[in-house]
């Protein structure tokens, strides 16, 4: 989390499945609770790939799931749908 305050992010691509002290979802649910944070899109890009892996990164705070393996356009689409929305 101290990392991110070193610069203005305007989207974040969390991988659901970080190793150490929390996952992806964890963190999540922290950053969406910092009012620093809070207002910075969050895609979702896993392996985890079921319906319910789904329903919970939304519920989890991310605005957008991407399930690996995905099409480079696909994570495009999603970036620059966000991007645009930032300007």
């Amino acid at each position: 989390k101290e990392a991110l305050k070193s610069f203005d992010y305007d989207l974040i691509l969390m991988d659901i499945s970080l190793k150490g002290d929390m996952n992806g979802l964890e963190f999540t649910k922290l950053l969406k609770k910092d009012a620093c944070f809070k207002h910075i899109p969050i895609i979702a890009v896993t392996g985890h790939a079921s319906p319910e892996d789904k329903q919970n990164c939304l519920k989890a705070g991310c605005a957008e799931f991407l399930s690996k393996p995905f099409v480079n356009s696909e994570l495009l689409n999603k970036v620059e749908t966000f991007l645009h929305k930032s300007i």
